[in-house]
């Protein structure tokens, strides 16, 4: 008897108990004995009227419970399309995500059909909570969804890389050289006046300006160019820990793809710079990424390379201006 109640409070979502509901199975007595139990407990308080008989009851009792019980009465009754393993042992995720789970039970409640359509990551994400940002990395949604055992595959989406700057020379794009910076960019776009180029012995089939550390969100457009499989990535930046932070993450987020420094371009910037400018980043790559970078150069190039570092020196691409560069761009 007393479990029975016990269980149908820890079990029910309601915030009030009915006495009818349990009178006509219940000996009168045991339930007087449980609820004034529950009463002194602190479970139960009273709320209404007496009933008037000789052990007399009120009508109804509020239930009142920990914040925690509540919550995970919620959580344990979250619907059978979501997990809700992770929220258990975490209740307090749960109240920060609870806005978020709310929209997502309403969206499988009412729109789950759109889910046969593609859609954009971003689209889906307005769907879903109103907000087209939420599935995007910082913002959080990505988590959330995989607390519920929500798949990302499950949500028919589509990737949209962002777009960069380039110019194609090749119908087929086996060779891309990735400018860091605007000037050196442009430098070599006007010196190939639209024609295929080489730079030394290499034909170069694209020419990207990476904006900075952008390329790293827009390496993946290079799929929407019908880029060959075999296609090998040169890289151009400054000689400084941005840039060569730059190349490092890069390699590390795409290893399917050969990504390499362009050493000779390198090379002509150090031999151009007998007196480099000081750095002036405050963020320093760590031993690990320059020795990434370094390994891609002969021994006297990263003995070069290294010493310019250690002096917290810098060289920038603008070190080799048009007029250099025009010697170099061969058609």
């Amino acid at each position: 008897m007393r479990e029975t109640i016990a269980h149908y409070i820890a079990n029910s979502t309601r915030k009030t108990l009915n006495i009818k509901d349990f009178i006509p199975y219940y000996r009168y007595s045991d339930l007087v004995d449980e609820i004034k139990s529950l009463v002194t407990k602190g479970v139960l308080m009273p709320r209404g009227r007496l009933n008037g008989l000789k052990q007399s009851l009120y009508h109804s009792y509020t239930i009142h419970r920990a914040p925690n019980e509540q919550l995970l009465i919620e959580i344990r009754n979250l619907p059978p399309y979501l997990q809700n393993q992770y929220y258990v042992q975490h209740p307090k995720a749960y109240q920060e995500d609870k806005p978020y789970i709310d929209r997502l039970c309403d969206f499988y409640e009412n729109n789950k059909d759109l889910l046969s359509f593609p859609a954009t990551l971003n689209e889906r994400a307005y769907q879903l909570v109103g907000n087209e940002k939420w599935l995007l990395p910082k913002f959080g949604g990505l988590a959330v969804l995989t607390r519920l055992g929500i798949a990302i595959e499950s949500l028919n989406v589509f990737a949209t890389p962002e777009p960069f700057h380039y110019v194609q020379y090749n119908q087929s794009i086996r060779t891309v050289l990735i400018s860091e910076n605007k000037d050196a960019f442009y430098d070599i776009k006007k010196l190939a006046k639209g024609l295929p180029f080489r730079l030394w012995n290499v034909t170069i089939d694209l020419l990207v300006w990476g904006e900075g550390s952008h390329i790293e969100n827009s390496f993946e457009f290079m799929i929407e160019l019908n880029a060959m499989p075999d296609l090998e990535v040169f890289y151009w930046g400054d000689l400084d820990y941005t840039g060569i932070g730059i190349f490092t993450r890069l390699i590390e987020k795409f290893p399917q793809s050969r990504i390499v420094p362009h050493c000779q371009l390198y090379k002509e910037m150090l031999d151009r710079t007998p007196n480099p400018p000081e750095q002036t980043t405050a963020v320093r790559e760590k031993d690990k990424e320059i020795q990434i970078f370094l390994s891609f150069f002969d021994e006297l190039q990263r003995h070069n390379i290294q010493s310019l570092l250690l002096r917290n020196r810098r060289v920038p691409q603008e070190s080799v201006p048009f007029h250099i560069m025009s010697r170099l761009v061969m058609a």
